[in-house]
Order: C-alpha cells, then sequence, then structure tokens
C-alpha cells in the first residue's frame, strides 16, 4: 500500500478491505513465520477461522503449538520449502510473525497480494501496489488479530479460537 494509514482504526479497516478482496478472488494461505511460535501459529489460524478460504500454514510447528493445535484439533497445513504445492487460485497471501521473507521459510509466487501483520520492530519486506503492511508496537501478532476479529467477526471469537488467541501471548 502506498500511502501509509496512521489510526489502528484505519488499519483495521484496510485490513478488511484487503481480506475482502484477496477471499473474493481466490484461496488465502495465511503463512507463519518458520519458528513456530504459538504467537504465529495461533494468529494464523485465528485469522483463518473467519473465511473458509483462508487456511493457516507453514514449515514448522514448535512443540507448544503442536500439543495446542492438536488438542484444540484445529487446521494447520504443514508445508514444504522446496515444494509448498500453492493452490491454483490465489487471492492473496497473508503473512503473520515475520519481519522478513527469510522468516517465513517458502518462496513465495510473485504477482500475488501481500499482507504482513506483525509486531516486531524490524521490517526487511519489499512490498509493492495492492500489498498490506499491519505492523504494531505489541508484544504479539495475535493481539493484532483479536482487535481485527473483536472489530468484524466477533462471531468468530469461539472458546478454541480465543485459547489460541491466549496461547500466543
Amino acid at each position: 500500500m502506498s500511502e501509509e494509514i496512521q489510526s489502528k482504526a484505519d488499519q483495521l479497516d484496510a485490513l478488511h478491505t484487503w481480506l475482502n478482496d484477496a477471499c473474493s478472488r481466490g484461496t488465502v494461505p495465511i503463512l507463519t513465520g518458520k519458528n513456530g511460535d504459538m504467537d504465529t501459529i495461533g494468529s494464523a489460524i485465528a485469522l483463518s477461522s473467519i473465511n473458509s478460504n483462508m487456511m493457516a500454514g507453514g514449515l514448522h510447528l514448535g512443540r507448544v503449538a503442536k500439543k495446542v493445535v492438536t488438542k484444540l484439533q484445529a487446521p494447520f497445513r504443514k508445508m514444504s520449502a522446496q515444494s509448498p504445492a500453492w493452490p491454483v487460485n490465489l487471492g492473496g497471501i497473508v503473512i503473520v510473525d515475520a519481519a522478513a521473507l527469510g522468516q517465513v521459510g517458502i518462496e513465495l509466487p510473485e504477482g500475488v497480494p501481500l499482507c504482513i501483520l506483525d509486531h516486531h520492530s524490524t521490517n526487511d519486506w519489499q512490498l509493492t501496489e495492492g500489498d498490506l503492511n499491519l505492523q504494531w508496537n505489541v508484544r504479539a501478532t495475535t493481539q493484532i488479530v483479536n482487535d481485527y476479529l473483536q472489530q468484524f467477526y466477533p462471531e468468530s471469537l469461539t472458546v478454541p479460537v480465543r485459547k489460541m488467541l491466549l496461547a500466543g501471548l
């Protein structure tokens, strides 16, 4: 996105528009940072709960994340760095809790709009027209996802989704 969006409310509105547009174009993978901690996994799974065109996935599930995902029977797709098997019709890619492409560990397809949700103070993303970056000064990316869900999809805040978000803190 070329202009800088100042307020968090405006940023959440921009995120809502970006996600709706992306889901209307096709599948929207929500990729996690390759460390596989609960912040990244919880953020991806919670966000994916709002639309059937979204799916959380990434390279790694940390030990705690694996236990929580298994216990809550949460949908998470383990991917391969060598052959990530992208869906044919990609509407966009959301990347959670990664300050740079190297922290995802998967080569992204060209020309697909990106949405970056992150709490890290550094940022090494090379964004282009149609991309969106929400980088908040908060303790965890789950806080960004929680704020978004509370504002636009409060019905998605089921007990399992809230547990995912809380575990990410």
